[in-house]
């Protein structure tokens, strides 16, 4: 009877005991499973080390989109009909939101991508160059959100994009600036930009300069400088004006497209349909009421021969 409890003692603690091997196994395989955060942190660390200092436009450009997203959001929702707008077309209009988008970004960062290609590594890290791109970064990052705010505003007013009326505020600007002054609170919104702006450099300078500090070979720059010129032949040669004609509903129309892009089509082809920004008035009613102004009681019309 004793050597059965022995022997049964024996085989219980074998079983625990390989059990206990089992779990330690099984934690041990998923604590060396990454999982989908640790996975991406290594992905942008491989990224950052293999694109050098182009993970930094790669970072400008992300939050260039982010930004066109964010003020394409905010304005069809708080001028669009929300309740006409199918799943189609919310879908269409931010797709084409992206594509033109893509193609301002891109063209965005065009001189620094020429500046941090053909610049050699030991002057790209001068104290001059350093100085120039601290420059360009702080310009950008300022300038963005006050896109933003100017495009909300724009479209506040007009309902459209920035079109030839806003190049025609840079061209006069004395006649709109006491206007502008009068109507919105322009140094509370120039501490915002400010604010947004400065945040945003200090924060990630000194990330950006450790990035330029990496050398890359000349032909991996080289890569990197055709890819994006090839992305801006691409995107330039499918899209136009027309392109953000994806529904009935003027306001989809004008969300769909981005601001820079129609600013600089209005101030090259000098276009402005005052139908679509102006209350107008039919030609026959038009001549009725002048002629209600015009002609007295005692005045007759004579038709010239």
């Amino acid at each position: 009877m004793t050597r059965i409890i022995s022997s049964s003692e024996t085989v219980l603690d074998s079983a625990e005991s390989v059990t206990r091997e089992m779990e330690v196994s099984q934690s041990a395989e998923t604590g060396n499973r990454p999982g989908l955060r640790p996975r991406l942190v290594d992905w942008v660390q491989t990224w950052s080390v293999w694109g050098g200092c182009y993970s930094v436009l790669a970072l400008i450009l992300l939050i260039t989109l982010a930004y066109l997203f964010l003020l394409r959001l905010v304005m069809i929702i708080s001028y669009g009909d929300l309740a006409k707008l199918t799943v189609q077309q919310a879908t269409q209009l931010f797709l084409t939101g992206l594509q033109f988008d893509l193609l301002v970004a891109l063209c965005f960062i065009t001189p620094q991508l020429t500046h941090l290609t053909f610049l050699p590594g030991k002057r790209l890290i001068t104290k001059t160059s350093r100085l120039l791109l601290d420059l360009t970064w702080f310009v950008a990052f300022v300038f963005l959100p006050f896109l933003v705010i100017a495009e909300y505003v724009f479209f506040e007013e007009f309902q459209s994009r920035l079109n030839y009326l806003a190049f025609e505020y840079i061209v006069y600007p004395r006649e709109v600036c006491c206007n502008i002054w009068e109507s919105y609170p322009i140094l509370e919104l120039l501490v915002l930009v400010s604010a947004m702006g400065t945040g945003l450099f200090v924060l990630l300078r000194k990330r950006f300069h450790a990035q330029i500090e990496s050398p890359l070979p000349f032909r991996r720059r080289i890569g990197f400088f055709t890819a994006v010129l090839a992305g801006i032949m691409l995107l330039w040669s499918v899209t136009s004006a027309e392109s953000r004609q994806i529904s009935r509903d003027r306001v989809v129309n004008e969300c769909s497209w981005n601001g820079l892009y129609s600013f600089v089509y209005y101030a090259w082809t000098c276009r402005f349909d005052y139908n679509k920004n102006y209350l107008t008035l039919e030609n026959r009613e038009v001549d009725q009421r002048l002629r209600q102004q015009v002609i007295g009681p005692s005045d007759r019309l004579v038709e010239n021969s």
